[in-house]
């Protein structure tokens, strides 16, 4: 008697057929946590279970305690060899239909003979799929149980069997909300680390591509997957990776971000030297280039390293569009990552220290806009990048609807009132306007324009312009002395080779793109050259 089952989204099929039961899944999670050392063991399990069917449903019930969801099913196969069985699963993390209809119907239609392992001589003789195993070790059992699997025992035998019956719903695969792009795939990364491994796989179909997985959090054991082009990524960068992740000793991991923050040189720091991403097109872009991706089980966002500071103003756009449309996008970042932190700093600067080198009549309308107005112009433009912040952040925290209406409305609101009531002048707020449209460019470097701007700011608001160089001075030293996983932060910018800038202040077109980045790749051809194009 044959038939089948598909049971949910993780696309599981159960079979039971003539002489035993047999066990089909795809994507299976329990595959993946096979290829890592063996969790971390539970503070309560036991060191072994019992040849006892009956001791073993009390340990795992003691275990559990006052936990409702612990399900117990015991039922016995056919005479005249009964023998005493118990599956157990996790409610609401586990398909139960596949459980009762196919499982527990399938083990009781056998007739199992006595043997001294019953769980060895159905496994091996009754049991068939590569996602059905036997285990032995209890830490690793009720690990299994708690992330969705079935544990069947039988009276006579401590081992189990795990069986993948995973049930749970997971988000399907959309366009990233905070990434969205004119052209190009519409695929974003899930909660779910199988189906994100599937969507880089499918993007680079070779052998060259390794994925080495590890468990991290004592009580959470999160998996994650660390993945690289062997031929193209370095060795050393690889190791350097590894061993940070190694030193990872925390409870639990429940974003990506824990990662970042825990392998990256400077935590402290505004610059980003970890790349974070929910799109898999631009994974897959980052390998190509011998970059390294970590992929967090339970978030859609996709770590990669090394993560230089042209990224920062990189899009997939400048990619899938026409490169000299690309450009003209690209080149207004760099140029709203200026305009973002100086022009506070600028205006401030001219306005207290250096009168005389604005024009006559500019001067005089910013003096008459000014009049009445109690405070500094240093102050002044601090609070209203304050009223900003807080405009932005209430914004982002609301309802998408309700959040875009509070911020027009706010800003217009109280823009207009401020000005009408003398507190502010209107010219104050223009600047104030243009630098928050324009940080609003680059959004990866969020932190480091709030940053950098506050402390422009507080140094042109003492010693006027010479302040505003220093400043900038600091801004430039900062970037020239960071690393990130040991390669320098702007190689982009300072390579020797100009191949290597080909892609930095402007993305030329792809024929003319040979090499890739020469401190991130062992392999630099990127592209045979076309005959008559120059290197």
């Amino acid at each position: 008697m044959n038939f089948s089952f598909t049971a949910g989204q993780n696309m599981k099929k159960v079979i039971r057929c003539e002489g035993g039961v047999r066990l089909n899944y795809k994507n299976s999670f329990d595959k993946l946590r096979n290829k890592v050392a063996s969790p971390v063991p539970h503070n309560k399990a036991p060191e072994n279970f019992s040849r006892s069917l009956q001791e073993n449903i009390g340990t795992l019930k003691k275990l559990f305690g006052n936990d409702d969801t612990l399900i117990v099913r015991e039922f016995s196969t056919p005479s005249p060899f009964s023998l005493k069985c118990a599956v157990f699963f996790i409610e609401s993390m586990t398909n139960e239909l596949a459980v009762s209809e196919f499982l527990i119907k399938g083990i009781m239609a056998l007739k199992i003979p006595p043997s001294i392992d019953p769980i060895e001589d159905i496994y091996k003789k009754r049991m068939l799929g590569s996602d059905v195993i036997i285990e032995d070790d209890p830490s690793k059992i009720i690990f299994a149980l708690l992330s969705g699997s079935s544990v069947f025992f039988a009276d006579g035998s401590y081992k189990a069997i795990l069986a993948d019956t995973k049930g749970y719903d997971s988000r399907t695969v959309t366009e990233p909300q905070n990434e969205k792009l004119l052209r190009g795939p519409r695929e974003g990364f899930t909660e779910k680390i199988t189906t994100n491994i599937s969507l880089i796989r499918r993007r680079i179909v070779t052998t060259d591509l390794k994925f080495r997985f590890f468990t991290f959090g004592r009580r959470t054991n999160t998996l994650v997957a660390v993945t690289y082009l062997e031929s193209l990524a370095k060795p050393e960068i690889v190791e350097t990776l590894c061993e940070r992740l190694s030193k990872i000793d925390i409870d639990g991991i429940i974003d990506s971000n824990y990662i970042e923050e825990l392998i990256c040189e400077r935590p402290g720091a505004p610059f980003k030297t970890v790349g974070s991403t929910e799109r898999p097109d631009t994974v897959a872009s980052r390998l190509l280039e011998g970059r390294i991706a970590i992929i967090v089980n339970g978030t859609p966002t996709v770590l990669t390293v090394p993560f230089l500071f042209a990224e920062n103003f990189q899009s997939g756009d400048d990619y899938y569009l026409n490169f000299i449309y690309a450009n003209v996008g690209r080149l207004l970042r760099y140029l709203s990552f200026f305009l973002a932190v100086s022009v506070p700093a600028v205006y401030v600067a001219l306005l207290t220290f250096h009168q005389q080198m604005m024009p006559s009549n500019f001067a005089l309308s910013i003096v008459a806009a000014r009049e009445g107005v109690p405070f500094p112009a240093a102050a002044e433009c601090a609070a209203l990048l304050l009223v900003f912040e807080i405009l932005r952040e209430t914004s982002v925290r609301m309802p998408n609807v309700i959040g875009q209406m509070l911020g027009i409305v706010g800003a217009i609101v109280i823009g207009e009132s401020a000005v009408s009531a003398k507190i502010v002048s209107a010219p104050m707020v223009i600047v104030v306007g243009l630098t928050a449209l324009t940080s609003l460019m680059v959004p990866r470097l969020k932190s480091a324009v709030l940053y950098y701007r506050l402390l422009l700011l507080f140094w042109s608001s003492i010693i006027g312009l010479y302040g505003y160089i220093f400043g900038c001075g600091l801004l430039i030293v900062r970037l020239l002395s960071m690393k990130s996983f040991g390669e320098n932060y702007v190689s982009y910018f300072i390579a020797p080779n100009i191949q290597q800038m080909k892609d930095s202040f402007v993305r030329v077109q792809w024929r003319k793109m040979i090499e890739r980045p020469a401190d991130l790749s062992k392999d630099l051809v990127r592209q045979s050259s076309v005959k008559g194009e120059k290197r």
